[in-house]
């Protein structure tokens, strides 16, 4: 993913609990991380000195949908074979 051109986002079921939002986040994010490693940065110090492993080089934005807004989102990225894109539509 060329970080100047395209944008990664996250819709998740606003119908699921804070847990499984949270999990599902997760597991996309290092789902992300294995299918694009070269998006994973390096290592980042705070501002307290403590090293932070692998941030990401760009914002991934969760946002919620419900079931219905979902399945349109993935029916169009199926539908124009968008690259370097993956869609889970149920946890």
């Amino acid at each position: 993913m060329e970080s100047t051109t395209s944008k990664c986002v996250m819709v998740l079921d606003e119908n699921l609990p804070l847990g499984l939002l949270a999990n599902t986040a997760a597991i996309l994010g290092i789902t992300l991380g294995k299918h694009m490693p070269e998006a994973v940065g390096a290592d980042v110090l705070d501002g307290s000195g403590k090293a932070h492993l692998g941030i990401i080089m760009f914002p991934v934005p969760i946002l919620r949908g419900d079931a219905e807004q979902i399945r349109a989102i993935r029916e169009t990225l199926y539908g124009c074979n968008a690259p370097n894109s993956f869609v889970y539509n149920a946890v």
